[in-house]
């Protein structure tokens, strides 16, 4: 039953991705929708529900539109997982080590299809950061080591920021500034989901962070994973961060220098803004306000 529903997903994404007649050029992105594939079927073999759900999406929404794509995408499925359930007493990779190959293929993917954009003028933040390049995905673990991802929250606006728990200034200003912008929205704060990620998984425990974000307001969701996903994470939203270690002092007494500010994503994941840092939080309350107010 499993092996029929996996391939019966599988036929309905060729479908899918054969729905305009259109051809990608000279087999752009091949490689990287079999690697895909075959991270797919060892995802399917060893249960990795949410994971393979993300490879799916992230090869409908980046692929050509083109048949020999979801051939090659369903073929290279079947192939893995049909080995992998054969080396049965083969123990399954682990769930960060596989989710960060998939993350590394789907940045290749976008870049081997999609041609460079003619530079353009843009807005910058109070970083000297520019809004343009920004992809609003990211795949991280939350304090009970569960596997999340944008589509996490459906129908739902997600404001992020992204620091860490050592973080003496900038972090503790951001969370109470998040917090009071889900008060002034009032009813409609149901609607937004406030997420904190950390870029110091090495010492941000699932524990520490849970009691930090809870400090502030337990309706912030923490997030994390292993340097690699967090790296990914940061790098589609345009973050930077690097550690520093004063001379001197022991090896887990290092800061961490990071951008700051908030991203604010759309019900359907769109990346609709930036509220850069100190942003009043009644300004950036109204603004949402208006957002939600243009959806249904």
């Amino acid at each position: 039953m499993i092996i029929k529903r996996m391939l019966l997903a599988l036929y309905l994404l060729a479908l899918a991705l054969s729905a305009h007649a259109a051809d990608a050029p000279a087999d752009a992105g091949m490689a990287e929708v079999r690697g895909l594939g075959r991270l797919n079927g060892v995802a399917l073999a060893c249960s990795y529900h949410e994971v393979a759900a993300h490879i799916k999406l992230i090869v409908i929404q980046r692929a050509p539109i083109a048949r020999r794509y979801g051939d090659a995408f369903e073929l290279t499925t079947r192939e893995a997982y049909l080995d992998k359930i054969k080396k049965d007493q083969e123990a399954c990779p682990d769930i960060a080590v596989i989710t960060s190959q998939v993350e590394e293929l789907a940045t290749h993917l976008q870049a081997a299809v999609v041609p460079e954009a003619p530079k353009q003028q843009d807005q910058q933040d109070n970083d000297g950061q520019s809004d343009v390049g920004i992809i609003p995905r990211y795949l991280l673990m939350d304090t009970k080591g569960q596997a999340v991802t944008q589509q996490n929250f459906p129908g739902k606006f997600q404001l992020i920021a992204f620091g860490y728990t050592f973080c003496p200034d900038i972090c503790p200003t951001t969370l109470a500034e998040m917090t009071i912008i889900m008060g002034k929205l009032g009813n409609l704060a149901d609607r937004l989901q406030p997420i904190f990620v950390s870029v110091d998984p090495e010492r941000d425990t699932p524990e520490k962070l849970r009691q930090y974000t809870a400090f502030f307001d337990p309706r912030i969701v923490a997030l994390t994973g292993s340097p690699e996903l967090v790296r990914h994470a940061a790098n589609n939203f345009k973050v930077r961060y690097e550690k520093h270690l004063e001379p001197g002092t022991a090896p887990d007494k290092y800061s961490v220098d990071h951008s700051a500010g908030m991203y604010l994503l759309g019900p359907d994941g769109r990346y609709l803004g930036k509220f850069a840092y100190r942003t009043p939080p009644t300004e950036a309350a109204e603004r949402i306000k208006v957002l939600m107010g243009k959806e249904p």
